[in-house]
């Protein structure tokens, strides 16, 4: 009988052990230290040893970034901070996880509990946000009059393909490297002394971003 080798068995369970997802769901708002109830999103994280992110129910990134984890706070919450939906932020979670505060940049802090997510819902009720990157067209004086190419071209047409191009990985930062493993491709176990494992998130271990592939660019709508 074909038997998987023990590395890769291992490599397997070690990523089911350390990649966990939960549903959040919002219940609270405060502002200025005032707390008022607010039903309002619920979205997936998923967590690894070193870092969260917002995810799908499978824990596929949704590409907004990642929040690194910095330790534990005075009042025993797990701190973690990086760039989210909510842009840049601190994700606190209590120890179970079953609470989660997110400190977003203006002071503003939301508050979260865990749930299991409703029947048949596998990715964030939250709506995404808008671009504000400024689409880039040639002027022209008539918008409607082709610009070299002897093509018709409609400027409501031509100024939604112009908000296409290269940007920025936001799950590497443009670093093209692995975020978990820092590009080396190892990673190392803080509870079991710093033992170095093949990192489970990069493709292969290779070290490179899963997003972009290692290109620190990605192609589409610019943000």
């Amino acid at each position: 009988m074909f038997r998987l080798p023990i590395f890769i068995i291992f490599a397997c369970n070690c990523f089911l052990a350390i990649a966990q997802t939960y549903y959040y769901e919002r219940v609270a708002i405060v502002t200025d230290n005032v707390k008022r109830a607010a039903s309002g999103d619920g979205h997936f994280i998923t967590f690894t040893p070193k870092a969260c992110y917002d995810s799908d129910i499978n824990g596929y990134s949704e590409e907004f970034g990642v929040l690194m984890y910095e330790g534990a706070t005075d009042n025993n919450l797990h701190s973690y901070y990086g760039k989210s939906y909510f842009g840049n932020a601190y994700y606190f979670f209590a120890t179970d996880r079953s609470r989660l505060n997110i400190k977003k940049s203006n002071g503003e802090i939301l508050v979260y509990v865990r749930k299991s997510p409703p029947e048949g819902v596998v990715k964030s009720s939250r709506v995404r946000p808008i671009s504000k990157s400024t689409p880039v067209f040639v002027p022209h004086e008539n918008p409607d009059v082709s610009i070299g190419t002897g093509d018709y071209v409609p400027a409501k047409e031509r100024e939604q393909q112009s908000r296409y191009g290269y940007y920025d990985c936001t799950t590497c930062y443009g670093t093209g490297k692995c975020q978990i493993c820092g590009g080396d491709g190892i990673w190392r176990n803080s509870l079991e002394g710093l033992t170095d494992h093949l990192c489970p998130v990069c493709p292969n271990s290779s070290g490179r971003c899963a997003s972009c592939g290692g290109k620190g660019k990605k192609y589409g709508i610019v943000r």
